[in-house]
C-alpha cells in the first residue's frame, strides 16, 4: 500500500518542476519564440512572467541556439535563469551602446550607474547557471576595461548563485556585484564556471560580506584581476585555476586582488588550493589597502596554492598584518634583467603611512627561482617576517632581504625544473591548438599543469 503514494510522488515531481518553468526557444517548442533579432525581448517577457506569477521560478533557454541581444536582459528577485549547455546568449556585432555600466544581464528596476546604484533597491535570490554567454568583444568598438558591456551586473543583490557557466570574450567585468554601503550580507556563490577573455575582472565584489568563489577556471584576463574583492570580508577563494596564455602578456592577470579601504574589518579571509599562473603583469596574490589602520586588515590565510610565472611578486602584501602564508609553491618569472619579482614581498605603497608592529608568518613553503629575493621585506622598521620550515632556493638576488627570523633549508628539489616543463611541455600545445581553432572552452591543460607540481 505504501508503493502507490511514492509512485505518485515520483510521477508528479517532473510535472511540478516543469510547471515552475517558462521555456524560451527559437523553434516554436517553448512558451516564447525568438527569431534571432533582439532576442532579449522574448527572454525579458519570460522573466517578467516568472516575476509576476506565483509558482513560476525559472526561465529556461533551449539549445542548440544563439540568442542575439542588442539590449539588457533584466532579471527580478526569486528567479532562476538557466538553459542547455548549447544555448548561447551573444551580444550583437557593433552594439554601439556607448554607455558605461549597461550590462548584458542586470536586474530590473534600477538605473545602471557607476558600479552600484540605489541602496534602497535590493533584490535577492538570483540563480544563473547552465548555459553560455559570449560578449563578442572582437566586434565591438569601445575600449577594453572601461565598463562597457559588463556581462552580469547585479547591484545591491543578495543570495546570488552563478555556476556551471561558460562566459567569455567581453570588454569589462564578467560579474560585478556589491553594494553602495559597506557590510552588505551578499551570500555570493560563484563556482564551476569557465571564464575566458574578461576585459576587466573575472569576478568583482565590493562592500560585501559572505563571498565564496571556487572551482572556476579563469584564462586570459586582459586588464585587471581574475578575482577581485574590495572592502569585503568573510571571503573564501579556493580550488580555482587562473592564468594567462604562456605565449602572451596582458596588462592584467592578478590571481586575487584583495583590497581594503578600512571602512569594515577585513579579518576573515582564506585563499587556498588555487593555481595562479601565466605572465600576468602583476602578482599572483596581491593584498593592498587604502587605510593604514592596522587592526582592520589582518589574519588573511594563504595556503596550499601554486603561484607560478607572474611578472611581479608571487605574493605581494601592502600593509596587511598577521598574514599566514603556508604550504604554497611560489615562483615568479619576473623581470630578470631588472631583478624584479620576489616570491613574497611586504611593502608600504598604497597603504602609506604605516605604523610599526606589522608581521607575516611564512611557513612550510617552496619559494624558488624568483629573479629577485625569496622573501623581501621592504619595510624593516615597520614589519617583520617570521620564516619557518621553508625550502628556499634558486632566487637570483638571494633568499632574503631584511628577514632576521628564519629557520629554513636551501637545498634544491625536483621542483627546480617545473616552470619550464609545465609551460612548454604541457600548456603551450594546448593553448596553440585553442588559438588555431578559436575555441577556449576546454581547460587548456591547466588541470594537468597543476597536478604536475604534486608529482
Amino acid at each position: 500500500m505504501r508503493i502507490l503514494p511514492l509512485l505518485a510522488a515520483l510521477l508528479l515531481a517532473p510535472l511540478t518542476a516543469f510547471a515552475q518553468t517558462v521555456i524560451v526557444a527559437p523553434d516554436g517548442s517553448g512558451d516564447f519564440t525568438t527569431d534571432g533579432h533582439s532576442d532579449q525581448v522574448e527572454i525579458n517577457q519570460a522573466l517578467d512572467l516568472v516575476a509576476a506569477t506565483p509558482g513560476l521560478t525559472t526561465v529556461y533557454l533551449k539549445g542548440p541556439a544563439t540568442y542575439w541581444i542588442d539590449s539588457t536582459i533584466l532579471i527580478s528577485s526569486n528567479t532562476t535563469l538557466t538553459g542547455d549547455r548549447s544555448a548561447v546568449i551573444k551580444l550583437v556585432d557593433h552594439a554601439r551602446w556607448r554607455t558605461q555600466y549597461k550590462p548584458m544581464i542586470g536586474q530590473k528596476g534600477v538605473s545602471f550607474t557607476n558600479g552600484l546604484g540605489d541602496p534602497n533597491t535590493i533584490i535577492e535570490n538570483i540563480s544563473i547557471h547552465g548555459f553560455e554567454i559570449d560578449g563578442n568583444r572582437q566586434n565591438q568598438r569601445e575600449p577594453s576595461g572601461h565598463s562597457y558591456y559588463i556581462m552580469i551586473l547585479l547591484q545591491n543583490t543578495r543570495n546570488i548563485s552563478i555556476h556551471d557557466m561558460y562566459m567569455h570574450d567581453n570588454l569589462a567585468d564578467i560579474l560585478q556585484t556589491g553594494y553602495d554601503l559597506p557590510g552588505f550580507e551578499i551570500n555570493l556563490e560563484y563556482y564551476n564556471n569557465r571564464v575566458h577573455g574578461s576585459g576587466h575582472d573575472g569576478v568583482y565584489v565590493e562592500n560585501a560580506v559572505g563571498i565564496s568563489v571556487h572551482d572556476n577556471i579563469f584564462t586570459d584576463n586582459r586588464t585587471d584581476a581574475h578575482i577581485r574583492v574590495l572592502n569585503c570580508n568573510r571571503i573564501r577563494i579556493f580550488n580555482n585555476i587562473a592564468g594567462n596564455n604562456p605565449d602572451r602578456q596582458y596588462a592584467g592577470g592578478i590571481g586575487v586582488s584583495m583590497q581594503s579601504k578600512g571602512e569594515v574589518p577585513l579579518d576573515d579571509a582564506e585563499i587556498y588550493n588555487n593555481y595562479f599562473f601565466g605572465k600576468g603583469y602583476f602578482s599572483g596574490i596581491w593584498l593592498w589597502l587604502r587605510s593604514p589602520e592596522q587592526s582592520v586588515h589582518e589574519n588573511v590565510r594563504i595556503h596550499d596554492n601554486i603561484i607560478s610565472w607572474l611578472k611581479r611578486d608571487g605574493i605581494r602584501i601592502d600593509g596587511f598584518n598577521n598574514t599566514l602564508i603556508e604550504n604554497n609553491i611560489i615562483e615568479s618569472s619576473g623581470d630578470q634583467d631588472r631583478g624584479i619579482g620576489s616570491g613574497i614581498t611586504f611593502i608600504e605603497k598604497d597603504s602609506r603611512p604605516l605604523g610599526a608592529g606589522y608581521q607575516t608568518l611564512v611557513r612550510n613553503n617552496f619559494i624558488l627561482n624568483n629573479p629577485a629575493f625569496g622573501i623581501d621585506n621592504r619595510e624593516p622598521d615597520k614589519h617583520r617576517f617570521i620564516s619557518e620550515g621553508n625550502r628556499i632556493f634558486g632566487n637570483l638576488r638571494g633568499s632574503y632581504r631584511h628577514v632576521q627570523a628564519h629557520q629554513d633549508s636551501y637545498t634544491p628539489t625536483a621542483l627546480s625544473g617545473t616552470l619550464e616543463q609545465v609551460y612548454y611541455t604541457l600548456m603551450h600545445p594546448a593553448w596553440s591548438a585553442a588559438a588555431a581553432q578559436n575555441d577556449y572552452s576546454s581547460d587548456l591543460s591547466t588541470h594537468a599543469a597543476r597536478a604536475h607540481y604534486h608529482q
